[in-house]
């Protein structure tokens, strides 16, 4: 299995929208397109589509929202000035399933929610996701998430590359690996190190970038 087959899209915490998508203009030589606002968390999106299903999601605080409930689980109080991977959704057509096989393996993905938001066109975009209870492990552990009937976003998304490889980094790289077995994510590599890092390289326009 490849990585790219087992990612639903990879998440970039960004200090501001406007800044993460200036990053990508630099980084992928694409500007993304702006997504919709999730009223739920407090959060807004740009997108990338990575091809293959897949796509690069630029989320930051919303400020037009009173709180952002999603900041500690995303990991965007500790995004700084410049953009980085806080975590990524794992495909998956049995939340459930996939969350139980978690919870064996020693995590919890947190229980099951329905998600949506609105595009700029209109059109609502339904999904479930399963929502862990904290921020844990780094964020190197995915979301499962099942958009069901909704158009996927990696297909109406800008084209901006293509996903060549995804690896996580922790200090734990056992503990990782077999959570991510479990949640059918085999394709995606595991290396040691001293902090959690979530690494991948896009195909662009700019050659492959390692983007962390």
């Amino acid at each position: 299995m490849r990585s790219s087959d087992a990612v639903d899209h990879l998440v970039l915490g960004a200090p501001t929208l406007e800044a993460g998508i200036a990053w990508a203009e630099a980084t992928l030589g694409v500007t993304p397109q702006r997504g919709g606002r999730h009223p739920q968390w407090g959060t807004h999106n740009a997108l990338v589509s990575l091809g293959h299903g897949a796509y690069l999601e630029i989320l930051a605080r919303d400020p037009a929202a009173a709180e952002c409930p999603a900041a500690p689980l995303f990991g965007l109080d500790s995004v700084g000035a410049a953009p980085r991977l806080v975590t990524w959704m794992s495909r998956a057509t049995n939340v459930e399933g996939i969350a139980s096989a978690a919870l064996r393996a020693g995590h919890d993905a947190g229980r099951v929610r329905g998600g949506s938001r609105m595009r700029p066109d209109g059109t609502e975009l339904t999904w479930q996701v399963a929502v862990p209870p904290m921020r844990a492990m780094g964020g190197v552990i995915p979301w499962p998430i099942d958009w069901g009937w909704s158009e996927h976003p990696s297909r109406t998304a800008v084209r901006g590359g293509t996903l060549a490889w995804l690896e996580v980094e922790h200090p734990e790289p056992a503990r990782v690996r077999a959570i991510l077995d479990a949640m059918q994510c085999e394709g995606v590599g595991v290396t040691q190190a001293r902090e959690p890092a979530i690494v991948a390289g896009i195909a662009c326009a700019k050659g492959v970038v390692v983007v962390r």
